[in-house]
């Protein structure tokens, strides 16, 4: 697990990929299977890869409620930020 935050009382497990390629499945397993190691409520997978998540890792996040940041969501978190719009997550 790369991060562990906590945000309105719900604690995320968060992964983070920077990849130029595909995201795959282990990806999304690490994320999830940390779940009950670092006590977290909620787990996500975020990453600047162009291509994208690979169709396994999708199903699998979406069958464990992960939620998947892509590289457009990601740019807009962080024009947001910069320009002091930053949204929310949760």
């Amino acid at each position: 697990m790369d991060i562990i935050a906590v945000k309105n009382g719900i604690t995320w497990g968060i992964q983070t990929k920077r990849y130029s390629g595909l995201v795959g499945i282990d990806a999304v397993r690490q994320s999830v299977s940390a779940l009950k190691k670092y006590k977290c409520d909620r787990a996500m997978v975020i990453t600047n890869s162009p291509a994208g998540f690979s169709r396994p890792a999708t199903e699998l996040a979406k069958s464990n409620h992960c939620i998947m940041i892509g590289r457009r969501e990601l740019t807009k978190w962080v024009k947001d930020f910069d320009s002091g719009r930053a949204g929310s997550i949760a």
